[in-house]
């Protein structure tokens, strides 16, 4: 058994690191959830048939599914990330729920970070809704009022294809080119606003507490933002060398990770297990055929922890953290094949096949992570 598994089952009286998430059944399984003084319920929470998800997305105490073009949101609702009235439901860990007024149109793909929500649409345009305390929600202005219903983000009415959330900041792909928003190192930005040097080609973005990363049609990765070594910001965005083809980036907090062609995994940034502060490059060499990356952090322990994952092209789940010492461990149980993983703080989420105790095979799970392990157990079959 797994040590995600073994977590799961102690969750009731030893879970310390997940923050207030939600969770959801699959036949064959159950998950769990904690907070930070431990799980808020003993039992299952929440059914939800997962027939149907294309994506996953965690904010940093909730989560959103997309299944059917319909957005269900679970978990913290203070400033209205779940897209319904908070005055009613601060915290709606009892049910996966649809929005209240969900934007009219057909959601292509959903994107979450810190407290705030983003759906793209058919046809490319952006809507926003939850915290706009620094400005997230692109509409021109900031304010610490709570925000329910989907607003359409300024100047990003067609074309967006990506967003990548930070605690405070935005970015969007329109049209191959970067668009950024919010209040980051660089200053504030209230409008959704084009990076000249980033202007085309650009694939996939990942966004970190207060970093950016970007991924060309090339293979290259380019950065810019707070630097983790206190040496300031880089204001203007800079390639990053001696990585060589890339395919999959992420970023948490002040890490980033970057998949290469061969399926080797590079991470640089704050507290890769060398140092406090490392940014040279570190590659995992134990890891193979990697697909895709997502990072976790907590700030939590008088200074940063990192809890990384990488996702294999056979469905392998590896996770790993920022201690001294920690290695890449293969997750799950024998026979678990996984097809997506992200994480937002405390809070990661990973889709997989159940090839165990499944009486459909090929039936989707919801599993729910936190820093410390999969908040999980899997039930016995008569």
């Amino acid at each position: 058994m797994s040590s995600w598994a073994r977590c799961g089952i102690v969750a009731a009286v030893a879970m310390a690191c997940a923050m207030g998430t939600s969770a959801a059944k699959a036949d064959g399984g159950e998950l769990w959830v904690g907070g930070a003084g431990g799980p808020t319920y003993d039992g299952l929470l929440n059914t939800f048939n997962l027939s149907g998800v294309t994506a996953i997305a965690a904010g940093s105490n909730f989560t959103m599914v997309l299944q059917n073009g319909v957005i269900y949101t679970w978990g913290d609702n203070m400033v209205g990330q779940l897209g319904r009235g908070t005055g009613l439901v601060p915290y709606d860990g009892t049910a996966a729920r649809p929005l209240d007024n969900p934007p009219s149109g057909t959601v292509t793909a959903i994107a979450a970070g810190g407290t705030t929500s983003f759906a793209i649409m058919n046809g490319g345009s952006l809507y926003a809704w939850g915290s706009n305390g620094y400005g997230q929600l692109g509409t021109g202005f900031s304010d610490y009022n709570p925000h329910d219903t989907p607003t359409p983000v300024q100047d990003l009415s067609s074309g967006v294809t990506a967003v990548a959330v930070g605690w405070t900041y935005c970015m969007a792909i329109k049209d191959g080119g970067v668009w950024s928003w919010g209040t980051n190192a660089n200053g504030d930005r209230y409008t959704p606003t084009p990076m000249s040097t980033l202007s085309s080609g650009i694939t996939a973005i990942a966004a970190g507490a207060s970093h950016g990363v970007a991924l060309d049609n090339a293979g290259e990765v380019w950065i810019w933002g707070s630097n983790a070594d206190g040496s300031g910001a880089i204001n203007t965005p800079e390639l990053v060398t001696g990585l060589g083809t890339v395919i999959a980036i992420a970023a948490g907090g002040d890490a980033t990770l970057a998949v290469t062609t061969n399926g080797d995994v590079w991470g640089w940034g704050e507290n890769f297990g060398t140092s406090p502060i490392d940014l040279t490059l570190n590659v995992y060499h134990d890891l193979t055929n990697v697909v895709d990356v997502a990072i976790g952090w907590d700030n939590s322990y008088g200074g940063s922890r990192y809890t990384f994952y990488a996702l294999t092209g056979t469905g392998d789940l590896y996770e790993w953290t920022s201690d001294v010492g920690s290695v890449p461990t293969l997750q799950g149980d024998p026979g678990d094949v996984f097809a997506k993983i992200v994480a937002n703080g405390t809070h990661a989420l990973a889709i997989k096949n159940w090839a165990v105790d499944t009486p459909e095979p090929g039936s989707l799970g919801l599993l729910t992570i936190g820093v410390v392990g999969l908040l999980m157990r899997r039930r016995s079959r008569a």
